[in-house]
Order: C-alpha cells, then structure tokens, then sequence
C-alpha cells in the first residue's frame, strides 16, 4: 500500500514546535513509515529522502543558529574571564596603593611630629642666653648661660640642665657672696667629673666653676 498523504506534511509544516519537540505530523509520518505493512522498502526509501529534504533546511539552519550562539557564549565567557582578571589585577594595584598612602601617612605622621620636637628645641637653642642672678635654689634653664648666685644669707642649689639635651654646651655657675656654699647638682643621677656634686666657695676674686655637657655627664673645668 501507497504512504497515507494525509499524514504527509506539507513543505511549509515547521519540523519543530515551539517548545523545542518534534511537530506531530511528523511524528505520525515516522509512525507510518516505521509501519512496513503499509509500505514496501522502497516507497520508504522515497520517504526518507522526502523527509530528509523536509528537515535538512530546518537542521541546518539551527545548526547553524546553535554554532552562532555557542560562538557568543564562548565569547562571553572569555570576556568574562578577561574582565575577571582585569580585575583581579586593578584590585590588587589599588590594594598597594592604598598600602602606600598608609605607609606614607605614618612616615608625614613621624616626620611632622620630629619637626615638631626640632621647632621647640629650635626655639630653646635661639632663645638669649640669660645670666641669673640667684640668691636661692634655682634650675638652669637650656637658654641660660650661667648663674652668678649670692649665698650671703643661706647656702643653696643649682640644678645643672639635662646633659642628654645640651650636649657640647657649657654652663657657668659663680659665687659672688661673701659667705655661704652654691651648690651645683646634676639633673638627675649623672656625675659632675665623676662627683654628684660640685662646691662652689665665696672667695674674692669671685670664682665660677664651668659645666660642659658630654652628652651623658658633665665635665667641670
């Protein structure tokens, strides 16, 4: 027996529905053909290359469609890939710059703080250097030169300045009385030429005693 034409598909019967899936009629026409006793070998062979011819243009077409889209997603996903790494690469330039302006922060941070420390020394060295005139306990001063002390009416002290800030400088402490001890002590613990401290006595001539800094101690000449 011939094919059914009922069940042949017309040539404008799209293979595929919507959904993806084999369109019915074609479906029932590989019914039919899979049926031998409706047809012998060769009209099945003529309906093969028949549906063949119906489906090739279809196939190729979303062959050729998948081949496009793959070659996007392909696309994509090196461009993904690409970007990904660009920005791997931008996060960690901004990540050692952002530890440079860290590190330079700090370093602004110490050098404005020496500055600082540099300014007020600065203005202790520039400051005149003043002559007192003491008759009691007295602390030199870093922009003292000396001190001309009066012990008529008592013995006192004179505390030296700290040897650690006025290294390579000398001070001068002298007794212009009559009567009575001035003193001269260290800052803290350090020596006075290997003493802890240093007499000066009322004589005539008025004697004065030299206290140069070495930084750690002092020196007295």
């Amino acid at each position: 027996m011939p094919l059914d034409k009922a069940f042949q598909p017309h040539v404008s019967t799209p293979v595929l529905n919507p959904d993806g899936t084999l369109n019915e009629q074609f479906v029932s026409y590989f019914n039919q053909i899979q049926n031998k006793t409706n047809t012998g070998d060769d009209e099945i062979e003529e309906a093969l290359g028949a549906i063949y011819a119906l489906l090739a243009p279809g196939l190729s077409g979303l062959g050729a469609q998948l081949f496009a889209q793959g070659k996007e997603v392909s696309d994509l996903v090196q461009s993904i890939a690409a970007n990904q790494t660009q920005g791997n690469l931008t996060a960690a330039t901004l990540g050692e710059c952002k530890k440079t302006i860290s590190d330079q922060e700090q370093l602004i941070a110490q050098l404005l703080s020496a500055v600082g420390g540099l300014a007020a020394r600065l203005g202790e060295l520039t400051k005149p250097n003043a002559i007192q005139f003491e008759t009691a306990a007295y602390q030199l001063l870093e922009s003292d030169s000396g001190v001309v002390g009066d012990a008529s009416a008592g013995a006192f002290d004179v505390t030296l300045p700290d040897p650690t800030r006025t290294k390579d400088r000398d001070f001068f402490v002298q007794n212009a009385g009559v009567s009575g001890n001035v003193t001269a002590k260290p800052f803290a613990a350090e020596s006075l030429s290997g003493a802890a401290s240093t007499i000066i006595l009322p004589t005539s001539p008025f004697t004065a005693n030299l206290f140069k800094s070495d930084g750690i101690d002092w020196i007295v000449t």
